[in-house]
């Protein structure tokens, strides 16, 4: 018949007044709990007096009197076949064998076999903490800046710029291109605000936008506007707006115009074929005025040598030569997004 497993235990004790015991080992049965090794200890006469005990694992965690030695072992792992604890005294009188009261959490820290208990240093107090009031986050001075065309067609679609900034920023050189400036406001640091274009007669993508306050550097947003009316755009600004409170609001100066000459040259060439009918009915036109010798042509031709001089020849090809430079040169980078501040 096999022998009962058995389990060697070995206690470090520390006594009430903060000094250290001879280890103390026992060989008991795995299924006893703390509460049967404390008894057992009671017995013996092998505790001071005067105090409550508990048992902690190595780390310092504090063990609960019925846990079984054996859970205690698998749980914390034991020296070579040994399972090593230690027994501490509890705050306060308690009855020997008995279970004394649960330690707190924080009290407990691990402890070196090999060394001498030391003082555990005094606690912090923890700082004073005010209820329910939470801090509140620096306000910051901002001033809004909207870049947008003055002058536009309709069912085309244009950029309009809005920028939140601390710092003034600069206007850039474009044809048709205006900035406007907010008054500074005050808003706090990584609140939202919202950005609304109002332009009566005019779509705008997106209607509205909401941008979050940086504590530093500019902040940008870009809306597309499409007219719909013709002439001047009334009542139209952008208001900056935080919940049901304006911020600020910056007015625009916006006309709508259509392309005349554009139209006028579409409705030319519409009409250039039954113009050439009339002259050749006329006999005005080439093959016309060829079989009679140019006499028409020669006439006009000779008005121009009389009376058109030199110099104005010059300055029209001149002026000729400047407008095909303008048409051919290489486009230019669109200043319109560039955001530089003064």
């Amino acid at each position: 018949m096999s022998a009962a497993p058995t389990l060697t235990v070995r206690l470090h004790i520390v006594t009430p007044a903060g000094g250290r015991l001879p280890p103390v080992d026992l060989t008991v049965a795995p299924a006893m709990t703390l509460r049967d090794v404390l008894g057992l200890l009671a017995r013996t006469d092998a505790l001071p007096p005067g105090a409550g005990w508990t048992f902690r694992a190595r780390d310092g965690t504090v063990l609960q009197p019925d846990d079984a030695l054996r859970e205690v072992a698998e749980r914390y792992g034991t020296t070579g076949s040994v399972l090593e604890l230690i027994l501490v005294p509890m705050p306060g009188p308690g009855p020997v064998g008995g279970a004394a009261p649960p330690a707190r959490a924080d009290d407990a820290e691990p402890l070196a076999f090999d060394d001498a208990p030391r003082p555990r240093p005094p606690r912090a107090p923890a700082p004073a903490r005010s209820a329910g009031v939470k801090r509140k986050a620096p306000l910051t001075e901002r001033r809004a800046t909207v870049r947008y065309y003055t002058r536009m067609n309709p069912d085309r679609m244009f950029p309009l710029l809005v920028i939140l900034s601390a710092e003034q920023i600069e206007e850039v050189l474009k044809a048709r291109v205006k900035q406007a400036v907010s008054e500074a406001f005050k808003v706090a640091e990584g609140s939202v605000v919202e950005i609304e274009p109002v332009l009566p007669g005019c779509d705008c993508y997106p209607p509205r936008h909401a941008l979050v306050v940086g504590s530093q550097g500019a902040v940008t947003e870009a809306f597309w506007v499409v007219p719909r009316v013709l002439g001047r755009v009334h009542g139209a600004r952008v208001l900056i707006r935080q919940g049901d409170r304006v911020l600020a609001e910056v007015p625009l100066d916006i006309r709508v115009a259509k392309q005349t000459l554009a139209v006028a040259c579409g409705l030319m060439s519409l009409a250039a074929p039954y113009l050439t009918m009339g002259l050749k009915s006329l006999n005005l036109d080439y093959e016309s005025q060829k079989a009679d010798g140019f006499p028409l042509y020669q006439r006009a031709g000779s008005w121009v040598a009389e009376n058109l001089r030199p110099e104005w020849l010059g300055l029209g090809f001149l002026g000729l030569a400047f407008l095909l430079y303008l048409w051919t040169r290489p486009r230019r980078r669109d200043v319109f997004w560039d955001v530089n501040v003064k």
